[in-house]
């Protein structure tokens, strides 16, 4: 499990691929039940909800996290 950190629309996490993304959050939208896109300016990332949580919270659905997202 992937924790995104959300402070003040500022996200850092770590991909395996990317290693360590820190940046502002420019778009966040619901792709389907289970993923999003999270917009920053390193670039557009699908956020599966099984795989991440956002600050140590675990989401049922990609729309609570989602407004979890655009409301911190």
């Amino acid at each position: 499990m992937i924790d995104i950190t959300l402070e003040g629309g500022y996200v850092t996490f770590t991909t395996s691929v990317l290693g360590a993304i820190a940046s502002n959050v420019e778009l966040c939208e619901v792709v389907d039940d289970n993923s999003l896109h999270l917009g920053t300016n390193v670039g557009t990332f699908l956020i599966n909800i099984e795989q991440f949580t956002i600050n140590n919270i675990k989401f049922s659905t990609s729309t609570e996290a989602v407004n979890y997202i655009l409301n911190n």
